[in-house]
């Protein structure tokens, strides 16, 4: 009789469900909804090339200017990735590029094909504080393209100080969730789960 109750026992805690883990990111908030709206080219608008060099120098957007996001790193390998800490440099290095807090500006890159260089473009210049970016891949613009260089719209502002958003940094929590479900291989929400 005991050895079917310890049986027993040993079959019920079998059939149990492991606990349901939750996780949640803080919220993110953006003004304005830029990021939302169809991406509009006028002659106002700053367009970045996120993509390299060459890629550029082939076939780009009329007026559009080729950044690199490697440029606005830290140096050093060990810190490889890592935005610069020298904001106010970099800021200085936008100004004379023409880019403001109150510009409109349009990040191109490779899309699916490349290696999220526009989102990392665009990620850091709504860091720095500003409103109006949009990013999307060169292939969603493909009529405009060009490979004609044109220098001569970069017009330099005033220089500005950056306005950062610490709460675009991610948590090592967050970091972890993605990589846990798989966040490079499908999309991940803000929310901590995956996105509808």
């Amino acid at each position: 009789m005991r050895l079917i109750a310890v049986a027993l026992i040993l079959l019920l805690s079998a059939c149990q469900t492991q606990p349901t883990k939750v996780s949640s990111n803080q919220e993110r908030k953006f003004e304005g909804d830029a990021l939302t709206q169809p991406i509009k080219i006028v002659p106002e608008t700053i367009v970045l090339d996120a993509r390299p060099a060459f890629d550029f120098s082939t076939a780009h957007i009329p007026r559009s200017i080729n950044l690199n996001w490697s440029d606005f790193t830290e140096p050093e390998p060990a810190q490889r990735g890592i935005m610069q800490a020298d904001l106010f440099g970099a800021a200085r290095r936008l100004a004379r590029l023409g880019i403001s807090p109150e510009s409109h500006v349009v990040v191109v890159g490779n899309g699916i094909y490349g290696n999220g260089e526009e989102g990392r473009v665009a990620w850091m210049l709504v860091y720095m504080g500003l409103n109006k970016v949009q990013f999307a891949s060169l292939e969603a613009l493909k009529p405009r393209v060009t490979n004609v260089i044109d220098t001569s719209s970069i017009k330099a502002v005033p220089m500005w100080k950056p306005e950062v958003r610490a709460s675009l940094n991610v948590t090592r929590d967050e970091v972890i969730f993605a990589i846990n479900e798989r966040g490079v291989e499908k999309p991940i929400s803000f929310k901590g789960g995956p996105a509808l």
